[in-house]
């Protein structure tokens, strides 16, 4: 089902699910990819075919790039004896890139120089191109952590009967939840996990019930019949008619934006930054998370509830000035 799917989106929705018309995307980046048959890491282009992951990283001990590691990581099998390191989803989204026939896979925590500053910026202020040049984008919809794992891949289903019962004729299947019925856990309360569904031009959700296929024109998942169920609508948070609206685009982003959490709150703007690309046709630069065009619009947000000073890396040091949504925690509107 996946790969028939992948292809006739490939093939068949070129002008909606293809195109890299934007400026920002006619160019391409260095990326650091997992090559998921020779289990190492590997530095190239985002003009290479790849596979993003989605998920949760939950504080979990993770294996990380760093300067002192990056290139015993690039030698051949060398996260063979590093499995241990490597969390279940992480690993889980690897087979999956196997089982799709795909050769690499991005993965935050393996692409950035943890240690590097300059690279690590230039990474994150990148993020939303690596997910738009990503041929397909992983999502672990239901994952607490990155040892969660995929279901369907390191272990069963555990959502609701899938078979109701029948006859020796007949079988009673229930038609999966659509995506807005089911809970997402901590994945749709992430800060970062927004721009990475944004931008990505198709996507695979995990969730305990089912695998869900996702693109532009739309939600797909398979029942036990074999049968493929298509739901109507696309379930994004952004879709492509309201990424040329400009200041609209920014106050739905902003106010879904500021209900979500970060791990770090000095991450605020870093996790904002590609959102800000919707604006591009609206011809302005950002402040502190703000259109400076029109300032005076930008400045008209309010708390929805009790917001809470945001601050840096000690509790006395601020980021952010107090006039932007960013020096706050908490969700605001306009």
């Amino acid at each position: 089902l996946i790969l028939s799917w992948l292809r006739d989106c490939e093939v068949g929705h070129t002008s909606t699910c293809n195109p890299n018309t934007d400026q920002r995307y006619k160019s391409y980046v260095d990326i650091i990819l997992i090559d998921v048959l020779e289990l190492r890491l590997v530095r190239a282009r985002s003009d290479w075919k790849y596979l993003a992951l989605s998920y949760v990283w939950g504080g979990v001990a993770i294996l990380q790039a760093m300067i002192e590691n990056i290139a015993t990581l690039e030698r051949q099998s060398s996260l063979l004896g590093l499995q241990e390191k490597i969390p279940k989803t992480i690993r889980d989204a690897m087979e999956m890139t196997k089982a799709l026939k795909e050769r690499y896979l991005w993965c935050n925590v393996l692409y950035i120089i943890q240690d590097d500053a300059e690279q690590k910026y230039d990474q994150i202020a990148h993020m939303d191109v690596i997910y738009r040049h990503a041929s397909l984008t992983i999502a672990a919809l239901s994952s607490i952590n990155a040892n969660s794992g995929l279901p369907g891949i390191s272990r069963e289903f555990t959502g609701p009967e899938r078979c109701l019962g029948g006859t020796e004729n007949m079988l009673l299947i229930p038609q999966p939840l659509n995506l807005d019925a089911i809970d997402p856990l901590p994945y749709e309360r992430r800060a970062w996990t927004l721009q990475e569904r944004i931008f990505s031009k198709r996507r695979i959700y995990f969730t305990e019930q089912n695998i869900f296929l996702s693109c532009s024109r739309g939600v797909s998942a398979e029942n036990d019949a074999g049968r493929v169920v298509r739901f109507r609508d696309s379930w994004e948070p952004l879709n492509k008619s309201e990424a040329i609206e400009g200041l609209a685009a920014y106050v739905r982003i902003v106010n879904t934006y500021t209900r979500r959490d970060l791990s770090y709150q000095s991450d605020i703007l870093n996790a904002f930054h590609g959102l800000g690309i919707p604006m591009e046709n609206f011809r302005t630069r950002f402040t502190n998370g703000l259109p400076e065009n029109p300032f005076d619009f930008s400045l008209l947000w309010a708390p929805e509830r009790i917001l809470h000073r945001r601050s840096g890396s000690s509790e006395s040091e601020e980021f952010f000035p107090s006039w932007s949504w960013a020096g706050w925690i908490g969700p605001v509107t306009y």
